[in-house]
């Protein structure tokens, strides 16, 4: 018998079972919390706010978009929901106008110009026009607003978290969980890094829990990015 066949036969000797571990996602370990506010920052046309609402039915969801068009579906999808809030907003580190670089994939779109790595992994990713967007700090959208908790932040903003975050800074005490995407690989010029992230949140403590893989090379099967989950508390 081989050292691999043996290994495999073991534990069934000994009377054990070894199954593989099925990969979790994000929304299905964030179920398990009752959040009252989520905010969906890079919300696109609301894929995720929908996945969030189907079971956070009662949370008040902000989500923010700062393409036009793309925000037009966005709040269409919203109308007639009174929980649901739709804000045409790039969100940043400062209140001000901006370049925002849209893709032919609009999900793709960003602050930040596309990394080379980008380029060749999605080709549809190509710049097709540069538009003004209006900007705002979490943290000056926030003021006056009843932001009810447990509180669920998500990023999606294509390598910015890191600014998002660094406009946050009132608003971060009264986040309890911080859903973000984060590039492994150089997707984005200027992009944030784990660590960047990883800093600002533990000084607010907001731990690290759990990392969700969501993009691999196929030449060398590196992980090129994929969604990490912070919290003050054991989901």
């Amino acid at each position: 018998m081989s050292i691999k066949g043996a290994i495999a036969y073991l534990p069934g000797l000994l009377g054990y079972e070894i199954r593989r571990k099925q990969p979790q996602h994000a929304e299905s370990v964030l179920a398990k919390v009752d959040f009252a506010t989520i905010l969906d920052v890079g919300a696109n046309t609301g894929q995720f706010s929908f996945a969030a609402l189907s079971s956070h039915p009662k949370a008040v969801i902000h989500a923010f978009e700062p393409i036009p068009d793309v925000f037009a579906t966005l709040q269409s999808k919203f109308h007639g929901r009174s929980n649901l809030h739709a804000h045409n907003l790039a969100i940043s580190d400062s209140n001000s106008t901006a370049d925002f670089e849209v893709n032919e994939s609009s999900a793709s779109s960003s602050l930040l110009p596309l990394d080379e790595t980008h380029k060749k992994m999605y080709p549809g990713a190509r710049k097709t026009r540069m538009i003004k967007v209006n900007v705002s700090t979490l943290d000056r959208w926030a003021e006056g607003r009843d932001l009810k908790r447990p509180l669920l932040l998500k990023l999606d903003v294509q390598g910015n978290e890191l600014k998002v975050l660094q406009g946050a800074l009132t608003v971060l005490p009264s986040v309890d969980y911080v859903l973000t995407e984060i590039n492994i690989g150089a997707m984005y010029k200027g992009q944030a890094s784990f660590g960047n992230i990883h800093e600002i949140l533990s000084e607010f403590g907001l731990e690290f829990i759990d990392f969700f893989p969501e993009k691999r090379s196929p030449d060398t099967h590196r992980c090129l990015f994929g969604d990490a989950l912070f919290g003050r508390h054991t989901v």
